[in-house]
């Protein structure tokens, strides 16, 4: 199994990277937090359905499972999995509906 990034996902973790890169004034720990959420996505690949649906998304089979902070929001099918959002746990779920 894959793991596919959608455009949106991608933007939301170079934001991350970003957003810590300049709270902490540490590029060592921005790329640790930014590797960490890419290595959990694909540790997902391992039992991809073990995590929730996520019900605020409103839309079947989609999951999404927590790395400190943070949250991916996925699919998947028999082959691929796809990240369609990741983003921290403080933000208001309402706005991250996926299309």
């Amino acid at each position: 199994m894959q793991v596919f990034w959608r455009d949106k996902a991608i933007d939301e973790l170079n934001s991350i990277y970003d957003y810590i890169l300049k709270e902490t004034k540490s590029q060592t720990i921005a790329t640790k937090v930014y590797n960490a959420i890419l290595d959990f996505s694909a540790s997902l690949t391992i039992q991809p359905t073990k995590y929730k649906i996520e019900e605020t998304i409103g839309k079947e089979n989609v999951r999404s499972a927590s790395l400190w902070s943070y949250k991916l929001v996925y699919t998947c099918d028999n082959e691929n999995l796809y990240v369609l959002r990741v983003f921290h746990l403080k933000q208001n779920p309402n706005k991250l509906k996926v299309k």
